[in-house]
């Protein structure tokens, strides 16, 4: 009797087991929130990783100015003027993919032919969105959105190093290729990825800071 019992009891316990499980909604539900998981940490992982190559392009552009300034102030030769020792700058605006190193041979400030060093190329995705100088008292020359002045968008820009002196001088042009005759104290190249982008700000005496995610040039010449 007492083993019928048992037998009994244990039969009861095994088909109730069976029977337990999820509903289809439930399913459903579980489903539902591992995908609003992955897709939330799919995304954080993607703009993680975009802000980390834009930080980096940023940091990119400043080396590259410190490279310039070497160049500039040392006693670099030029293949196309091996007899003579030619001011260095970083050009902007042939293209929002890439920036050129040149020796400015016949001292005009702008990239003319065979003065090409080294073309700096930007990963896709990514870009030079806007160039601007700083003209006193608070005036900004730029080519893109952050131009303050309106009758005098510039199209191209130069940073430039000319020994003995380590300072940078700055020259913006019209798309004429007319150089603005005006004094800058700074200048500020703005790297994008869509919407987020990092300035590069580099002073008259070779300073050279990158400044917090999309900063306006207003804010970082005050802050950065």
């Amino acid at each position: 009797m007492s083993i019928f019992s048992h037998h009994s009891h244990f039969s009861n316990r095994r088909v109730t087991s069976a029977t337990a499980g999820f509903t289809l909604i439930e399913l459903l539900a579980v489903a539902a929130i591992i995908t609003v998981i992955t897709a939330f940490v799919v995304f954080r992982q993607s703009s993680f990783d975009s802000s980390t190559v834009l930080r980096s392009l940023a940091y990119g552009v400043s080396l590259s100015v410190r490279q310039t300034q070497v160049y500039g102030i040392s006693v670099l030769r030029s293949a196309a003027s091996p007899n003579a020792v030619p001011a260095y700058g970083l050009y902007f605006g042939n293209s929002t993919q890439n920036y050129t190193l040149f020796a400015d041979i016949n001292g005009n400030s702008a990239l003319d032919v065979n003065e090409v060093v080294k073309v700096f190329n930007l990963s896709n995705g990514y870009s030079v969105s806007e160039v601007c100088m700083h003209l006193p008292p608070s005036t900004f020359r730029c080519n893109g959105a952050d131009d303050t002045t309106g009758s005098a968008t510039i199209t191209y820009a130069s940073i430039i190093f000319q020994r003995p002196n380590p300072d940078a001088k700055y020259a913006s042009f019209y798309s004429s290729g007319v150089k603005l005759a005006e004094t800058y104290d700074s200048a500020y190249v703005r790297i994008s990825a869509g919407s987020s982008s990092r300035l590069v700000k580099i002073t008259t005496t070779g300073e050279i800071n990158v400044c917090p995610l999309n900063d306006t040039v207003s804010a970082a010449y005050t802050n950065c």
